[in-house]
């Protein structure tokens, strides 16, 4: 559930080739949550964590998350 998805966001998902793959995890489970709840209080917390994420794409889908509807 969302929750559960809050929780792993800043977990570390290793390396490939040298190259961290935690940045592209995470932005897959940022979409998963947003696409299952984007109102549920757990996606809230997955995007405020997001936003502050050191990889500019995961900052940038956590700062669109939070950013309110047109």
């Amino acid at each position: 559930d969302a929750q559960e998805l809050a929780r792993v966001v800043v977990l570390d998902f290793g390396e490939e080739n040298g190259v961290s793959r935690s940045p592209e995890v995470r932005a897959a489970l940022l979409r998963a949550a947003w696409l299952r709840d984007p109102h549920a209080p757990a996606t809230r917390d997955m995007a405020r964590l997001a936003a502050a994420d050191p990889d500019g794409a995961v900052r940038f889908i956590g700062l669109a998350m939070l950013r309110p509807a047109a």
